[in-house]
């Protein structure tokens, strides 16, 4: 997995699974984010 972040939102690559997700860069965005980390059981996160 790795996360791109700008100022105003976080895309998130699921690797090898060739998924984008996209979340904005606030509280709101980032606790979803966090929502779905929890929920994929994330081994390793790249910023």
């Amino acid at each position: 997995m790795e996360i791109d972040i700008s100022k105003e939102k976080l895309d998130v690559d699921l690797c090898p699974r060739d998924e984008f997700l996209q979340f904005r860069n606030d509280e709101e965005g980032i606790d979803e984010l966090m929502e779905c980390l929890l929920s994929l059981s994330v081994a390793c996160v790249v910023i």
